[in-house]
């Protein structure tokens, strides 16, 4: 039995339907027991059921077998199998296939950040995006079981609701050096004008609250649900794509505080971290959470998405991370591992699993009205339709909120009652 097998066997069948699962390579125990088997192998013993492997999962390389599309029930798996299996597609090589990530290890094309382009992953070819697919691949595998096992039960699955917070720039104004706010007076002033200019002078002499400053709004709408939230704040160092208020500046550290003591709470590694090829600036940017608030960050998600495989998620490790919350596009949305389940990272190269959870999402602000171009009821319509495919198979629906996307003004003055509308839907569904 390789570690592969057991790896994807005892996620599909322990995290996603929720029931134990033991194993053996002994055919005689198939045979002499009373409990419901399943043999995933070469070659049939007598009358189980039986699922051809296609050889995914014996092998320890890189290499992939051809991605032949397979229809079945109201699904399409990959990796055929024979006609005397119990289902036509190999269901455990496919979830390991999409869970793992194995197309993004040598991607052919990258977007102009150097993440891997969704338009290239197989979910995209196969018009799966949409679907939790390795969820429902359980689902029929689930169903083709108790039909040879009528007694067979499988837990009906809760949904969870889990909205997330990436602060890149806690304030617009405040908390930034005079000669950074006159810099950036100066470049706002062709898209503002005076009217820019009139509301930082008004935020820096405290007549004005700062209007990236959201979170008492919400905080408001999350209270009661607090262990429910993540937040992830970028305290690293500046750059062309990193822009954060000074992890150093009183006003950020009394923020810093205030979250960490009501949600869970973590890190935003930044963009110069992403470039990095050692886990240094990781463990710098940790070390400023750990030197704010007293603890030990061990939760994260990368500014800008960045993701590369098996790269990131080994510096986070290294860095004493064990759940990451990166895993999902920036330019779409949808299911990037096909699956509404946190799951383990499983190393390709190293050919082993890790202590690093993923928890994936499937929708994030700026993807629906910078990248989709979505106004705010169709932003409402994709988000829901989402969450409803999740609560279907049962599983987390995780979305992302920027600070700024909430502030009910400018560029994004209609984006707070789509915060408010799937905030409502979301925490509804938990508590069904």
């Amino acid at each position: 039995m390789t570690s592969r097998f057991r790896y994807i066997a005892e996620w599909m069948f322990m995290d996603v339907l929720g029931i134990g699962v033991q194993f053996t390579s002994d055919s005689k125990a198939i045979v002499n027991t009373d409990l419901p088997v399943l043999n995933y192998s070469l070659n049939r013993v007598g009358g189980e059921p039986f699922i051809r492997a296609c050889g995914l999962l014996e092998s320890g390389s890189l290499e992939v077998p051809d991605l032949v599309l397979v229809p079945c029930r109201d699904a399409t798996g990959l990796f055929p199998t024979s006609d005397d299996s119990l289902m036509p597609f190999d269901p455990f090589a496919s979830c390991f296939y999409i869970i793992t990530r194995m197309e993004e290890y040598f991607p052919s094309e990258c977007d102009e950040y150097g993440r891997f382009n969704h338009e290239l992953s197989v979910l995209s070819a196969m018009g799966s995006l949409g679907k939790p697919v390795t969820n429902i691949w359980c689902r029929i595998l689930s169903e083709s079981l108790k039909e040879v096992y009528p007694g067979l039960i499988f837990p009906i699955m809760p949904f969870r609701y889990l909205p997330t917070i990436d602060i890149d720039n806690a304030f617009a104004y405040a908390g930034k050096s005079i000669l950074r706010n006159l810099g950036s007076a100066v470049r706002q002033f062709g898209t503002k004008g005076f009217h820019g200019i009139a509301e930082r002078w008004k935020v820096l002499t405290g007549q004005a609250k700062d209007p990236y400053d959201t979170y008492d709004y919400m905080f408001h709408h999350f209270k009661g649900n607090e262990k429910e939230v993540r937040f992830f704040i970028h305290l690293g160092d500046r750059s062309l794509f990193d822009t954060p208020v000074s992890w150093t500046n009183e006003r950020l550290r009394k923020l810093v505080r205030m979250i960490h003591n009501h949600y869970p709470s973590g890190i935003h590694p930044s963009y110069l971290a992403s470039m990095d090829e050692s886990p240094e600036r990781i463990i710098n940017e940790k070390q400023r959470f750990s030197v704010i608030t007293g603890a030990d960050p061990i939760i994260s998600r990368q500014h800008f998405l960045m993701l590369r495989l098996p790269e990131t998620y080994r510096k986070l490790l290294m860095a004493g991370i064990t759940a990451d919350y990166s895993m999902g596009y920036a330019g779409i949305t949808g299911f990037r591992a096909g699956t509404c389940t946190p799951f383990p990272f499983y190393d390709l190269v190293a050919d082993e699993p890790s202590n690093l959870t993923i928890f994936p999402f499937q929708a994030m602000d700026v993807t629906l009205k910078n990248y989709m171009k979505l106004n705010p009821d169709e932003a409402i319509h994709n988000v829901c339709t989402l969450m409803d495919e999740v609560k279907a198979v049962g599983g987390w629906f995780s979305i992302i909120w920027h600070n700024e996307s909430v502030t009910g003004s400018g560029a994004w003055k209609e984006y707070r009652r789509v915060f408010e509308v799937i905030n409502q839907k979301g925490f509804g569904y938990a508590r069904q």
